[in-house]
């Protein structure tokens, strides 16, 4: 598991479980405002809402990306583990439903965040994020 993961979720117990942000040339939409629904870490007993979602999105992590949330109810923004660095991609409910192998995933999801800074100051600091950088990564 990436250490900027690790960090994220060990910082402390919230209640938070939505965050808002807006994104740049997101799907070729400029202003794109977006929700990600994120499990809460109750006090005392803060891994218990992880493990949940962790275990409604097994084929995911088989395939090698760790799910940090529901972006719009659309699809799971999730770590690629198997990349060099940290990228976060975005896969469609509706095309990955059925998926079991990491190369079908790989057909559908998009690289949405290229690092975990700008995917932290976009969602926890409001910083607006353009989407443009990634765009190499999803031709």
């Amino acid at each position: 598991m990436p250490q900027e993961y690790i960090d994220f979720i060990s910082v402390a117990a919230h209640d938070i479980s939505r965050l808002k942000g807006v994104i740049d040339n997101f799907l070729a939409e400029d202003d794109v405002h977006v929700e990600l629904e994120i499990p809460t870490q109750p006090l005392n007993n803060e891994l218990s809402e992880i493990d949940e979602f962790f275990s409604r999105c097994e084929s995911y992590l088989n395939a090698g990306y760790i799910p940090i949330g529901d972006l719009d109810e659309t699809g799971f923004l999730c770590i690629d583990t198997c990349m060099d660095g940290i990228f976060i991609k975005r896969f469609d409910y509706e095309w990955c439903m059925d998926f079991t192998t990491r190369e079908e995933f790989e057909s559908d999801g998009i690289v949405v965040f290229d690092c975990f800074e700008d995917f932290m100051s976009c969602f926890f600091e409001g910083k607006k994020y353009d989407a443009t950088k990634c765009e190499d990564y999803n031709d």
